[in-house]
C-alpha cells in the first residue's frame, strides 16, 4: 500500500490557491487513505533535512483528508519518525507496518487523558503506588517517553505496574504490551499476578522462538532475543523491564 510522488496542492502566500507538488512516498492504510509520509533524501544528506518538506506535504494531506498523516525522514541509512503533534522526530531502525500505524491512529483518534481516568485502588491502592502511577501518566500526557520506577522490595512493583497497564489500556494510550524479565521464575511470577489482576485480558509468553497476538506478553531477555528480528519496529506500545538495574529494585517503562 505505496504511492510514489503522491501528488497534493500546497498553498503559498503567493500563490492563494495553491500549486502542485509531490511527496516522494505516502503510506496508506487498510481503507486507502494516508497514514503517513516519508520525505527521503540523498545518503549524503542529513535525514532531519526535509523536516519542514513533509511538515508542509503532511499539512496539506490533513486539509484534504482530515487526517494528519505520521512522518518518515529517511536518508537510506537513518530513518527518523515524527508524531507531529506528540513527540519529535526520533530514530528508529526500521519502517514501522501497516498494522502498528493504523493501532497508532486508533490510540491518536480515541485516547483519553491520562489523568481522567481512575486508578483502580484494588490492584493497587495505596498512596505511594498511585503517587508513582500519576506520575508516570503526568509524563506520558506531557509527551515524555521513558522512565524508572525505584521501589523498594515488598512495596508492590509489580501491581504498581499493572494498574499503570491497566490505567493506560483503559484510557487507549496503548494496546500492545511487552513485559521484560531478566529470569523465568519472575516472568511466570508477573504473568500470574496480571492473570489474576486483568483476567480479561490476552496473555501471552515469548519462548521458544514464538510470539503470540495476546496484547499484553511476556518474556525473559534470551527468549526476546530470538524473536526480536522477525518483530516490526512498533509492535509495542508500552515496554516493562522489570529490575532492570543491580539492586533489582526498579522497573525501567518506555511508553
Amino acid at each position: 500500500m505505496l504511492v510514489e510522488e503522491f501528488l497534493m496542492q500546497v498553498a503559498t502566500p503567493d500563490q492563494p490557491y495553491g500549486k502542485d507538488q509531490f511527496a516522494d512516498y505516502v503510506l496508506l492504510g487498510s481503507d486507502g487513505k494516508p497514514l503517513a509520509v516519508v520525505e527521503a533524501k540523498r545518503t549524503s544528506r542529513d535525514e532531519l533535512a526535509g523536516k519542514r518538506q513533509a511538515a508542509d506535504y503532511a499539512e496539506a494531506i490533513k486539509a484534504k483528508t482530515g487526517v494528519d498523516p505520521f512522518v518518515f525522514l529517511t536518508n537510506g541509512k537513518e530513518i527518523q519518525f515524527w508524531d507531529r503533534d506528540r513527540y519529535p522526530p526520533r530514530k528508529i531502525a526500521g519502517f514501522y507496518t501497516r498494522d502498528d500505524l493504523e493501532r497508532l491512529r486508533h490510540q491518536k483518534q480515541y485516547a483519553l487523558p491520562v489523568s481522567e481516568v481512575t486508578i483502580n485502588a484494588e490492584i493497587a491502592g495505596r498512596d505511594y503506588q498511585n503517587e508513582a502511577i500519576r506520575r508516570v501518566t503526568e509524563g506520558i500526557d506531557a509527551a515524555k517517553r521513558k522512565f524508572l520506577l525505584v521501589m523498594a522490595t515488598g512495596t508492590g512493583k509489580t501491581r504498581t505496574t499493572i494498574a499503570l497497564v491497566d490505567t493506560l489500556l483503559r484510557a487507549k494510550r496503548v494496546q500492545k504490551v511487552l513485559f521484560l524479565a531478566d529470569r523465568r521464575e519472575l516472568v511466570r511470577q508477573a504473568m500470574s499476578e496480571f492473570k489474576t489482576h486483568l483476567p480479561n485480558e490476552s496473555l501471552s509468553r515469548i519462548e521458544g522462538g514464538s510470539t503470540s497476538g495476546a496484547r499484553i506478553q511476556f518474556a525473559t531477555y534470551p527468549s526476546m532475543m530470538q524473536v526480536y528480528q522477525r518483530l516490526s519496529v512498533g509492535c509495542y506500545d508500552l515496554i516493562v523491564a522489570d529490575e532492570s538495574h543491580a539492586n533489582r529494585n526498579h522497573k525501567a517503562i518506555e511508553a
